[in-house]
């Protein structure tokens, strides 16, 4: 494993070099023969029909021509936010991805999809948009629909305002609503991308550990912020997880044992800071790692919510942390 990761790093390597190229990494808009023009600095765009829409793999190829003739795929995913309704051959959209990306040399070009607009919803801006955006009593939502305005209006919210929440985020702003993108971070130790690849070779390249952080998905909403790996422990945001799953007005915090409480429904569940013991009801569960607070936030290992409170599944796939109450995983 360990000569394969070096392999990965100097993989690695060429991927950053393509990418300080920019001709080879994506022609100029100027340049280009697919009439592409930039939205901001982090994006550009393609408008066209969609001729055909395959799947593979967990992800799905939208093919798409303009007026020109010129053709695009575009690749969706769970990063991707669309806007309308639905996807079908003969809809026309805008497709938005990342200007700065490395493009695979092939056509019909294709990009991961960051942002789809299926339909007419005005004119569209895509982008961090600069301090003093004029919001009035336009709503605002979170990619999954969560309603910003509703979160900010929570006793404990961490923001004054909607103003302060959006600042400096990635947002798509439409006639009738504003939408902040997820964003997803990845941690690296080291420099660049894990590339997951071990191919025997020994380059004599320094060992470099990946972890990659795609967040936490809790009833198939993505929670507003990143697992933390914390001493060998996964760890995510109690509140933020238990306001996901209706039970946030349920939670208390005594200041002095620096303990907390919350219902579930059935049983009131009380722990406290830097232990490993849960009390649910009249029973004590212990887990491997306790709760922790980072940065004035308290986070539990994201087992908690299986064996504590009582979710169905609490486990990580593919770097993302996923709690629902689905069919039990085994």
């Amino acid at each position: 494993m360990k000569k394969l990761k070096r392999f990965g790093a100097a993989i690695l390597g060429l991927v950053v070099a393509l990418v300080a190229v920019p001709a080879l990494a994506f022609p100029a808009a100027e340049d280009s023969a697919w009439d592409m023009p930039p939205v901001d600095a982090e994006f550009l765009s393609f408008e066209g029909v969609i001729v055909e829409i395959t799947e593979f793999d967990e992800r799905i190829y939208i093919r798409a021509q303009n007026a020109e003739g010129s053709v695009m795929v575009f690749v969706k995913d769970f990063t991707t936010f669309v806007l309308g309704e639905g996807l079908a051959a003969g809809d026309n959209i805008v497709g938005y991805f990342d200007a700065n990306a490395p493009a695979i040399m092939i056509y019909p070009p294709q990009h991961p999809a960051r942002v789809i607009v299926n339909g007419n919803h005005g004119e569209i801006q895509v982008g961090r948009i600069a301090e003093g955006l004029e919001i009035g009593d336009k709503p605002v939502y979170l990619q999954d629909g969560q309603n910003v305005r509703e979160i900010v209006a929570e006793p404990d919210s961490w923001v004054a305002s909607v103003e302060e929440f959006i600042a400096g985020r990635l947002l798509v702003i439409s006639d009738d609503a504003i939408y902040v993108l997820f964003e997803i971070a990845v941690p690296l130790p080291g420099f660049g991308l894990g590339l997951g690849l071990d191919l025997g070779l020994d380059l004599g390249l320094e060992q470099i550990e990946w972890a990659y952080n795609y967040g936490i998905s809790v009833e198939g909403r993505m929670v507003d912020a990143l697992w933390q790996e914390i001493d060998g422990g996964f760890y995510v945001p109690f509140r933020a997880v238990v306001n996901l799953l209706r039970f946030g007005q349920s939670v208390a915090w005594e200041h002095e044992t620096r303990s907390i409480t919350v219902s579930n429904g059935t049983d009131t569940i009380a722990f406290a800071l830097n232990s490993n013991e849960f009390r649910v009801g009249e029973r004590v569960v212990t887990l491997e790692h306790p709760a922790i607070l980072i940065e004035d936030t308290t986070y539990v290992p994201f087992n908690f919510f299986s064996q504590v409170f009582g979710m169905n599944n609490a486990y990580m796939h593919e770097g993302k942390i996923i709690i629902d109450n689905e069919e039990t995983m085994q």
